[in-house]
């Protein structure tokens, strides 16, 4: 808005969905918005720990989160809720996989049971410190609180949020991954077994054995079927939090014309 660029590149979906709509709708800049092959933009959890090594705990956020109203509050509703990890495009994409809806009491009893055997009802979540992610991370914070979830905010520059991602130094973070193409890329990030960039610390025997079917299964329709499976096994088990599918924008002052290509 200022002059100083004639293009950006942006996966902002707050900026997207606000101040770069606005530019558009005034006739400011030309605008590009894309969520094909979208990575995932969720809720990390490490398993391996409490308290998200109980799977109560982990339902307990799921269902105390109300994903379309966070997304509606931090990004004016712009970006897709995601249900699962994989975008529409991809023959892992499932509509309905069957992950947890928003249920606040039943977050309540989750947690409440949890702490009668001697649990905590409080983590920390992890956040990149740019203002969007860390109004993101509050907005959580505050929404948890209302089922009786105590959350402790960690700010981190992106590179240490990594770090501590391959260390397993977190309960909770905020992250972004798994982007489309063939779902075997994904095989590195949530086979079990020691695997140092299996961020979540999870060795779960089903996803290891789909994930290695999926590899070496050569009808099309099968491989689908296959990785659809997996994200019916996170949705199950609640590995992580899905938030949405991150968008793309790419921006141009009014005056540059004609390379945004095709649709």
């Amino acid at each position: 808005s200022s002059g100083g660029a004639n293009i950006i590149h942006t996966s902002n979906a707050e900026l997207i969905g606000n101040e770069l709509l606005d530019l558009r709708d005034a006739g400011d800049v030309n605008m590009l918005v894309s969520e094909d092959a979208a990575e995932i933009t969720f809720i990390q959890l490490n398993v391996s720990e409490p308290p998200f090594d109980d799977i109560r705990m982990r339902k307990a956020l799921a269902v105390g989160l109300d994903r379309d109203e966070l997304n509606k509050t931090q990004n004016d509703g712009l970006p897709t809720v995601a249900d699962g990890p994989f975008a529409p495009g991809s023959i892992g994409y499932v509509e309905d996989p069957g992950f947890p809806a928003y249920d606040p009491e039943e977050a309540k009893n989750l947690t409440a049971d949890y702490v009668a055997d001697g649990g905590k009802d409080s983590f920390t979540l992890t956040t990149g410190t740019d203002p969007a992610t860390l109004r993101f991370a509050e907005l959580i914070q505050q929404r948890a609180k209302k089922v009786g979830l105590k959350v402790e905010l960690v700010k981190r520059d992106q590179a240490a949020v990594i770090d501590d991602a391959i260390g397993g130094k977190f309960q909770a973070q905020l992250f972004r991954n798994f982007p489309g193409g063939d779902p075997d890329t994904n095989h590195g990030w949530w086979y079990g077994e020691g695997n140092p960039v299996n961020f979540s610390r999870y060795d779960d025997p089903d996803i290891n054995r789909l994930l290695d079917e999926g590899r070496s299964e050569p009808d099309p329709d099968k491989r689908a079927e296959i990785y659809q499976q997996i994200s019916g096994v996170f949705a199950e088990q609640v590995y992580s939090i899905w938030t949405w599918y991150t968008p793309w924008a790419v921006v141009e002052d009014a005056s540059v014309h004609g390379i945004l290509g095709p649709p």
